[in-house]
């Protein structure tokens, strides 16, 4: 083998390998409807030409604060497209 093979060795493990980067939020979050509808509800203000309030998401490591933001501005850049 020489040195222009070695990124070719050896299976695939993941399909779709950014799906384990916090960067790429899910199609759909499971138990998170009520953070989901708060953050939606609070940008819908901007959707209107309102400045939408401050918000503070607290929560331990790990928990899908991160997961929800993304998740949630995703759908709101879909629908300001949609608008658009």
């Amino acid at each position: 083998m020489g040195l222009g093979d070695i990124f070719d060795v050896g299976e695939r493990i993941f399909r779709d390998r950014n799906a384990l980067f916090h960067t790429t939020p899910p199609e759909k979050i499971l138990f998170r409807d009520r953070e989901i509808l708060q953050l939606s509800l609070n940008l819908s203000y901007a959707l209107k030409g309102s400045t939408p309030s401050h918000m503070l998401m607290l929560g331990l490591p790990g928990t899908g604060k991160t997961t929800v933001a993304l998740y949630v501005i995703e759908r709101f850049k879909e629908k300001i497209k949609g608008e658009a």
